[in-house]
This record gives structure tokens, sequence and C-alpha cells, in this order.
């Protein structure tokens, strides 16, 4: 999980001075919570 919330920090940091040169932007984060769900059918261990 660290790493997930980690590079979603580094990429928002990373686009945010052009979104501030531009005037504004969107930034949607996603995610899945299949990843840690046990007995899932198509997770790779």
């Amino acid at each position: 999980m660290n790493l997930n919330v980690r590079s979603m920090y580094r990429t928002i940091r990373a686009a945010l001075p052009g979104m501030v040169e531009r005037g504004g932007g969107s930034i949607i984060n996603m995610s899945s919570a299949v990843s840690s769900v046990i007995g899932c059918r198509d997770r790779i261990d």
C-alpha cells in the first residue's frame, strides 16, 4: 500500500507545476481493492 500511495503522491507532484502554469486541470486517482481480496479468481500472487 505504501508504494501505491507514494507513487500517486509523486505523480501528482510532477503534474502540478504544469497544471498551475496552464491555470487548472483535473487529477483523478483510481485504485482497485481486488488485489487485497483473498480467493479472487484472477488474482496473481
